[in-house]
């Protein structure tokens, strides 16, 4: 059983879930920071080897000896739109909007460095 409180979205019968951890080992594989990733991941034009990727640390809090290989049979088992909309709202899980909410990550693009955007810097936030 999942716990969405703890970032845990189901994907078939595993779990999925971006810890601090996960996060961290993530952006090591891909090479990215985790804005980076998510803004790519919600672009359209992403690798399957990087969504394999992506599920497979995503699965390994709670399946520490999974292979990557194996990721990609879950993620085929469930399906590919149904593994990519469970990985966005892990990711949107693993931060939390002041609100308590995941916080839109994968598929919203976060707004440019010193611009007012929708409101989504903590000082926006405080102000609202």
């Amino acid at each position: 059983m999942t716990n969405s409180l703890r970032g845990e979205v189901s994907l078939g019968d595993h779990t999925l879930r971006f810890s601090v951890n996960a996060l961290v080992e993530l952006e090591e594989a891909m090479g990215q920071s985790v804005a980076e990733i998510a803004q790519y991941m919600g672009s359209g034009s992403v690798r399957m080897k990087d969504v394999r990727t992506i599920i497979w640390i995503g699965l390994r809090g709670r399946n520490p000896d999974l292979k990557e290989a194996e990721a990609g049979d879950i993620a085929s088992e469930v399906g590919i739109p149904a593994a990519l909309e469970a990985v966005g709202r892990a990711f949107s899980l693993a931060f939390p909007s002041e609100e308590g909410e995941a916080s839109p990550a994968i598929g919203s693009r976060p707004p440019k460095r010193g611009s007012t955007g929708s409101g989504s810097s903590p000082a926006s936030r405080k102000q609202a």
